[in-house]
Formats: C-alpha cells, sequence, structure tokens
C-alpha cells in the first residue's frame, strides 16, 4: 500500500472508531437518565438497582477504554443482537425503537470495524521490512 492509501485508511478508521464511541457515549447517557428517573420515582428494586449500576459501569469503561483497545468496540457489537433481539421478539417494541436499535446497531459495526482497521495498520506499521 502506498503512503495516500494507508493516511486514507487509518482517517477513514478513526472516523469509524468515532462513531462507535460516540453511539456508546449515547447510550451511558441514555442509561444514566433512566436511571436517574427510576431513583427519582422512589424505591428501586436492589437486584435491578444492581444490575443498573453493573450495566452503567461497563458502559463507563467501554467508553473510557474506546480508543485504546479493541475490546470496548467488540464487546458493544458483540451484545447488539441479543438487546435488538429481545426488544423486537419478546418486548414487542415499537417500529421507531426498532430503527433506532437498527442504527445503534450500524454504528457498532463501524467502530468495531474501525477498531480492527486501525490494529491491523498499527500491526502493519510495527512489521519489520521484508529482506531484500
Amino acid at each position: 500500500m502506498n503512503p495516500t492509501d494507508l493516511d486514507h485508511a487509518r482517517r477513514t478508521a478513526q472516523w469509524q472508531l468515532w462513531i462507535g464511541w460516540a453511539t456508546a457515549v449515547a447510550m451511558l447517557i441514555a442509561r444514566l437518565a433512566t436511571v436517574m428517573l427510576q431513583l427519582s420515582r422512589g424505591r428501586l428494586d436492589p437486584v435491578d438497582f444492581a444490575l443498573a449500576i453493573f450495566k452503567s459501569g461497563l458502559l463507563i469503561a467501554v467508553v473510557l477504554f474506546y480508543g485504546r483497545h479493541r475490546w470496548p468496540a467488540y464487546l458493544m457489537f458483540g451484545v447488539w443482537p441479543f438487546g435488538f433481539i429481545l426488544g423486537w421478539r419478546l418486548a414487542h417494541a415499537p417500529p421507531a425503537v426498532l430503527a433506532v436499535g437498527v442504527v445503534v446497531g450500524v454504528t457498532s459495526f463501524l467502530g468495531a470495524h474501525g477498531a480492527h482497521t486501525l490494529h491491523a495498520l498499527r500491526a502493519l506499521e510495527h512489521a519489520p521490512a521484508p529482506a531484500v
């Protein structure tokens, strides 16, 4: 690959990674807003509260480590189908909610793809030069 192609691939992968990170931030904001609303309504079941704290903590870790590691992007894309299928089949979510879920899935895929591409580009940069 010539340097121009590498620069273009790097810029595209960084953009994809940013899209995935922004999705994780939006999910964290939505999660924290939901927890705050549940707490303001009164007593919250201890199990539900513990689950909400766990999910919020995991999303905070994902947001903090998204740009430095591949696992947050892979995790976001890996767990997306479970939430989407549960919302679609079990909760019978309305079409608008399912549309948001599809957007989250696409942006999670973009983030995972960007993380993979950046990792491959970094490995290519640090590869030993071929013997001539």
